[in-house]
């Protein structure tokens, strides 16, 4: 991995599946974090793929971005997700290693169908300084087009991770358990469900924000010690997210109005790229399955724009 700055306030985590186009994505991806920020900042990407790459020696960094390449150990584990794309633990493993390494405030989660089309530092900035108590921001309870979310979708995952590691019992009785990821589970739905959980609440996985502070009370609370205690359970990452904030006593805000900094859905975009602009949004998702612009138009508007954007005027 390329030596990484132990200053960097901001760092952005991305899982990065097999095979070329998934490489392919994530220079885009790459390209477009550094047109628009031009700070010092950590890229930390999860190889999840069977054989390690070396993801920062295939990515053309400006001297600001510093990359480390994290492989992913799931593979040869025989496990079906029907419910997320087995990445809880991959995600919990890039913020292990961003709070055993960095002193990041902020940490911004992207997908490899992810954009970034705008300057983000800022706005992110003034919304965690305005409250303290936020640790996770992106589309929490509304969506870009400003219908709101339904968490309903993984309320039976909630319950039948409940019941399967049986929170329910004293908590005395919990933390006795031998096994670590009974203990760890029931213990953070336990304190997650005393801190006024509801079933399925996170912001949408696409594109979101965590505090420093959100990984600090992790690390406090035992969250952060063994990512692998997630390998097998079956749970959208941003769902198990959520679970995290809750228990370490933080709360979550949208950031999906015009001007603001996610305009994010689950499939395709919000609006057409030329709007999105317009909008001022800062990230967008997902550019790859979208029934109206296929994926190579979308990147190569976007491309399009940001070396327009880098040409000096005559």
């Amino acid at each position: 991995m390329s030596g990484v700055e132990p200053k960097s306030s901001l760092a952005v985590a991305v899982a990065v599946g097999p095979g070329e186009l998934e490489l392919d994505r994530l220079r885009d991806l790459a390209d477009s974090i550094a047109h628009h920020d031009s700070q010092p900042l950590a890229l930390v990407l999860i190889d999840d793929s069977p054989s390690p790459r070396q993801l920062d020696t295939l990515l053309a960094l400006p001297p600001s971005m510093h990359a480390v390449s994290l492989h992913h150990p799931r593979h040869g584990a025989k496990v079906t997700f029907t419910r997320g794309k087995g990445i809880c633990s991959a995600i919990l493993l890039a913020l292990q290693w961003i709070q055993t390494n960095l002193d990041a405030a902020i940490v911004l989660k992207l997908d490899t169908d992810s954009l970034v089309i705008s300057p983000f530092r800022d706005r992110l900035t003034s919304l965690f300084q305005a409250n303290p108590r936020l640790g996770m921001v992106g589309a929490y309870t509304q969506t870009p087009n400003g219908s709101m979310r339904d968490w309903s979708l993984h309320e039976p995952s909630i319950k039948e991770l409940s019941n399967h590691f049986n929170w329910l019992k004293p908590i005395q009785s919990i933390q006795r358990n031998q096994d670590p990821t009974r203990r760890y589970i029931a213990s953070l739905l336990h304190a997650a469900r005393a801190n006024g959980y509801r079933p399925g609440e996170h912001c949408m996985g696409g594109g979101y924000a965590l505090s420093g502070e959100l990984l600090g009370r992790m690390a406090r609370a035992g969250y952060l010690v063994d990512p692998s205690l997630w390998m097998s359970i079956d749970l959208p990452e941003d769902v198990m997210i959520g679970i995290h904030v809750r228990a370490v006593g933080l709360e979550f805000a949208n950031s999906v109005n015009e001007g603001d900094v996610f305009g994010v859905r689950y499939l395709g975009l919000p609006d057409s790229p030329e709007n999105l602009l317009v909008k001022r949004y800062a990230i967008i998702h997902a550019v790859k399955n979208d029934d109206r612009f296929d994926e190579a138009s979308v990147r190569a508007f976007f491309k399009a724009h940001r070396e327009q954007a880098a040409t000096p005027s005559r």
